[in-house]
């Protein structure tokens, strides 16, 4: 166990220590952050500032979700030769190069001004087709240009786009690309096509272009790229630019909002269970925090129906997010990863998350999905009328997106409307 704490930054700022303990850590904020601040979300809804340290459950919960999962966390954990079961050593090795405005990094570093994408190593269209091919085996060179901390079970490469990224009928043209070096910000996600799971990116892509007539999402297209595997490009919603300058955008996924651990992402099959994550505890979140709760609600009710009608099963905890735009309040995120899953695996049944009680897809019709606004305090009559043009808005991106990827739209549009005409009896 390490000696020493790990100091945590919010962008560049300070603002609390991971102090090491047997078996994990505790989390505290800084004095003087607590003088100032004290009951703020600054950092999470499930750590607001309070003098006291968190103790070693809330804090392993909310700073596992740091971390990448799966395949990358173990390609880490092997290069650095630490337990990945050990999130305290992972994130002393890893911690500065966090994917959001947040790092976490020995007492003795100090952390760097990282918020411009100058500091980046410049490759050709080769060379990034070269390496979106070689993933996941290759996510990175060296410390480098170390990029492992995005969620998902996708392999996922962070790039700067040093020019503005041409987007035309559905496609990109990414004509200078870099890959940030040494923590420096990063403007663009890419996700290659899965091995195992032929048609997803462009599933994705398609699915994506469909919610876009709904709700804000993150901007996406497929990449034009020769040499490499059909690859989604996401520009990140995290990312605004001030007087010319990249700046992070703080954000929580809200499985880390409710005080979830990454493996608590998912509602449970058959009996819930007490800790499952649940559409109630983010309306309670955003009621507490949000500018504007009613517009807040109205929102997260079209991602969902928008999640049901598009087939997306994956939509757990992790898949919904919330941005704190200031010190005090939260905003729900733009939406994201909105796969198609049930034609791609028709084997998962079930949602990532219950609606009004039910989980499983085939179970999930008008009234649940009204009943469930109605529980967070919508008004009857009121979500009725958003989910009435939310209907009218999702069935024309269906088919915008269907013009855009005839591809995805054979295996995916009948499915979707046929959930659009159930979810609206």
């Amino acid at each position: 166990m390490a000696e020493e704490h790990l100091k945590v930054y919010l962008r560049e700022r300070h603002i609390g220590n991971l102090m090491p303990m047997r078996s994990g850590a505790r989390f505290m904020f800084l004095e003087e952050i607590v003088s100032t601040m004290e009951g703020s979300p600054l950092l999470s809804t499930a750590l607001t500032v309070q003098g006291e340290a968190f103790n070693r459950a809330q804090t392993a919960n909310w700073f596992t979700g740091l971390l990448p999962e799966d395949n990358r966390l173990t390609e880490i954990s092997r290069f650095y030769g630490i337990e990945q079961s050990n999130y305290y050593d992972v994130l002393r090795e890893i911690g500065w190069e966090c994917a959001g405005a947040v790092s976490v990094l020995p007492e003795k570093v100090a952390i760097t001004a990282t918020e411009t994408p100058d500091k980046s190593l410049i490759i050709s269209k080769e060379e990034l087709a070269a390496r979106l091919s070689a993933l996941p085996s290759h996510p990175y060179d060296d410390v480098r240009t170390l990029r492992v901390s995005l969620g998902g079970f996708q392999e996922k490469l962070c790039v700067v786009a040093t020019i503005p990224v041409e987007v035309s009928n559905g496609y990109a043209k990414m004509d200078r690309v870099g890959i940030p070096l040494d923590g420096a910000i990063s403007t663009h996600i890419l996700k290659p096509q899965p091995r195992r799971f032929p048609g997803m990116i462009e599933g994705e892509a398609w699915a994506m272009a469909a919610a876009s007539l709904v709700t804000p999402t993150a901007k996406t297209a497929l990449l034009e790229i020769d040499g490499a595997p059909l690859t989604l490009v996401v520009q990140r919603f995290d990312r605004i630019v001030v007087d010319g300058v990249f700046r992070r955008i703080h954000q929580e996924d809200c499985a880390q909002a409710m005080g979830l651990s990454p493996h608590q992402k998912y509602a449970a099959s058959g009996t819930p269970r007490r800790n499952d994550p649940t559409f109630l505890q983010i309306t309670s979140l955003l009621k507490n925090y949000a500018e504007d709760p009613l517009e807040q609600m109205e929102q997260l009710l079209c991602q969902v129906f928008v999640n049901v009608v598009l087939g997306n099963t994956d939509a757990h905890a992790k898949n919904y997010a919330f941005l704190h735009p200031d010190e005090n309040t939260i905003a729900l995120s733009p939406m994201y990863d909105v796969v198609p899953a049930t034609e791609i695996t028709p084997q998962v049944t079930e949602m990532g998350m219950r609606i009004n009680g039910r989980i499983r897809l085939d179970r999930i019709e008008y009234e649940q999905i009204l009943n469930e606004a109605v529980s967070w305090g919508l008004p009857q009559r009121h979500a009725a009328a958003v989910l009435k043009d939310v209907a009218d808005k999702l069935r024309e991106g269906v088919e915008q997106a269907s013009k855009l990827y005839p591809q995805a739209a054979r295996h995916h549009k009948d499915a979707a409307l046929d959930r659009l005409r159930r979810a609206m009896k």
